[in-house]
């Protein structure tokens, strides 16, 4: 079996690079920022010549590798990531829980994060919620009818934007409890 993917991002420290359509550079939740190509290569397991268009994460990889191995990891700490052999097999074409994300805010016109800052973002199979204020403001993104990420729904779409921020907490929770040491199964 072979894994490749792309590194996240054109660079943010020169002009040059690019992200495509998409909005965002490295150091982003922006879809530029975060939107990579891969490929899965395994010709006696996946069927070949299929396109999964459901966002996944390198999160991802390990438990579908231990389950494609049939290991059992003796206290296994909790992952962010899930089994996505059903996606790469075709046998279902959403993944079973968005993909979250929590990350230092980069200062403009500086190398480096600030300590104070942070954006964070839930990634479901059609919509993106998105901050990039440290949770002060969100904007609600549907992927599949706005990749490039110009239109907020956010105003509209209150409970969704409600549903997910709590799903992001809850998951921002777990984090925490994990950095404590509280996380085996």
């Amino acid at each position: 079996m072979v894994l490749f993917c792309s590194d996240n991002g054109p660079t943010y420290a020169h002009p040059q690079g690019s992200a495509g359509p998409f909005r965002g550079r490295k150091a982003s939740l922006l879809e530029g920022g975060i939107r990579v190509p891969a490929i899965v290569e395994w010709p006696n397991g996946f069927p070949g010549g299929r396109v999964v268009a459901a966002p996944l994460s390198t999160s991802d990889f390990y438990p579908t590798l231990v389950a494609l191995a049939g290991a059992r990891v003796k206290q296994q700490p909790l992952l962010d990531g899930d089994d996505v052999r059903s996606l790469l097999v075709g046998k279902t074409n959403e993944r079973s829980r968005p993909i979250f994300f929590h990350s230092p805010l980069k200062n403009e016109n500086a190398p480096w994060a600030r300590a104070d800052a942070y954006q964070a973002a839930v990634q479901t199979a059609r919509h993106k919620l998105l901050s990039l204020d440290s949770g002060q403001t969100w904007a609600l993104y549907d992927l599949t009818d706005d990749p490039k990420e110009e239109k907020d729904l956010a105003a509209a779409q209150g409970a969704l934007v409600a549903e997910l921020r709590g799903r992001w907490q809850k998951w921002r929770e777990s984090c925490m409890a994990s950095a404590g040491g509280a996380d085996y199964q």
